[in-house]
């Protein structure tokens, strides 16, 4: 694994960081040891392949090929994970399916009021997708609270999730400022094979643009630290 830079100080320092030059799968998981407790995600293997599933190319999941809005991993997890891992074996050939992030403190700390006692206090139901219920090798029970745990300090959101639990118009307000910011903040980018993204995903908040090419492959990862 080569770098150019130091991803493990970009990575406290702005919520994402690149590495560069992983060239297996051997390298992916040792790079995820060294800031993590690899977690078993719903299918309960550590890794997960993001491949087009044609049979859902416009559905909001990770193996649609469709745009996926601002969300955190494992919202529906009593512990979700505190890193995201995505790894790069095959780019898109149509330079697109890029990752964004930004920081779900910053888009807090600017929200109105109004929307930001929503985030602070009004409980809402995170419970797992139909798609993830199928792949889950143990029942997730669904997750009442709001979307910032203050006593963890953590954020739990999902576009598509929040926006169809809820039509009041407050809840309409808050996703369409959280979507707004995101967008005027977010950090684009596309990974080259061999590139792992990171992703604090405590705190930030990351979305996919559509891709094309159906050979694109990325291995999802998550981690733990205790």
């Amino acid at each position: 694994m080569t770098q150019q830079h130091d991803p493990y100080n970009a990575l406290p320092a702005r919520g994402y960081a690149v590495f560069n030059g992983v060239r297996n799968r051997a390298e992916y998981l040792n790079l995820i040891q060294r800031l993590g407790r690899p977690t078993p995600q719903y299918d309960g293997n550590i890794m997960f392949d993001v491949a087009r599933d044609d049979s859902r190319m416009q559905t909001y999941y990770s193996k649609g090929s469709a745009s996926i809005g601002p969300h955190t991993d494992g919202h529906d997890l009593e512990a979700p994970p505190k890193y995201l891992f995505l790894y790069c074996i095959r780019a898109s050939q149509n330079n697109d399916g890029a990752t964004e992030v930004s920081d779900f403190r910053q888009i807090h700390d600017n929200v109105d009021t109004d929307v930001r006692q929503l985030l602070e206090t009004r409980p809402y139901v995170f419970k797992s997708k139909p798609k993830h219920q199928e792949e889950a090798t143990r029942e997730v029970m669904p997750i009442q609270c709001p979307i910032y745990d203050a006593a963890r300090s953590i954020y739990r959101y999902s576009t598509n999730y929040i926006s169809r639990q809820s039509d009041d118009a407050h809840t309409k307000k808050l996703v369409a400022d959280i979507a707004t910011r995101h967008a005027q903040s977010k950090t684009s980018i596309l990974l080259k094979p061999g590139d792992v993204l990171v992703v604090a995903n405590h705190h930030m908040l990351h979305s996919r643009t559509e891709f094309s090419d159906p050979n694109r492959l990325l291995v999802r990862a998550w981690a733990s630290v205790d």
